[in-house]
């Protein structure tokens, strides 16, 4: 796999009715999405026929930067990025399997998922399992971000992707991506915060 492969963290909080779990109501359909749906000024529903006229009709009904962050996101996420999700101190990743598309059915509504894409749910496990890069992202509010790495003599590096890739790898009993060994002067981005002061120590 030659491409770029970015690292994302997602908080599934909607504006869901009829007691509707937003996170149980994407991973029961495989996918990952936020809400912002769009109305026409009687309130129909209306159904933007590409991701820019989204963008178009959504800054016009919101004002809203969430959005118009979000919405960025879902523009530059492509196809085996890999994105974390978490629910009751539960971590998963999510590889993307399909870029946005945009879905107001009457369920989709309910659980004010509608601006989606299509990922498979890997379950990793509790905060032990994840690495302190991860960790320290969902503390933003944002609904979605993207997790940096940093550059190194002109090399992209982010040990926080690799390691994921490796978790990815490992829960999935395949090799489906190519991972990187993490230099060591990288590897306290592994560690969860409370734990970088004892290893400094070691």
């Amino acid at each position: 796999m030659n491409k770029d492969i970015y690292l994302w963290k997602m908080n599934i909080k909607t504006d869901s009715s009829n007691g509707v779990d937003p996170f149980v109501f994407c991973k029961n359909n495989n996918i990952l999405g936020f809400g912002w749906q769009l109305e026409n000024d009687n309130g129909d529903r209306i159904s933007p026929k590409d991701i820019d006229e989204c963008e178009y009709l959504g800054r016009l009904q919101y004002q809203s930067k969430g959005f118009v962050v979000s919405i960025h996101a879902f523009k530059e996420m492509e196809i085996d990025d890999l994105i974390w999700v978490r629910k009751n101190g539960i971590y998963y990743i999510c590889r993307a399997l399909s870029k946005w598309r945009y879905n107001n059915n009457d369920e989709n509504c309910e659980a004010d998922v509608v601006n989606i894409i299509d990922v498979e749910f890997v379950e990793v496990g509790t905060i032990e399992s994840v690495t302190g890069k991860v960790v320290n992202a969902f503390r933003a509010r944002s609904t979605i971000q993207r997790i940096h790495g940093n550059t190194e003599n002109g090399k992209s590096i982010n040990p926080a992707l690799a390691a994921t890739m490796k978790i990815y790898n490992e829960k999935t009993k395949t090799n489906y991506y190519n991972v990187d060994s993490i230099d060591r002067k990288n590897i306290l981005e592994m560690f969860l915060p409370e734990d970088v002061e004892e290893v400094i120590s070691l």
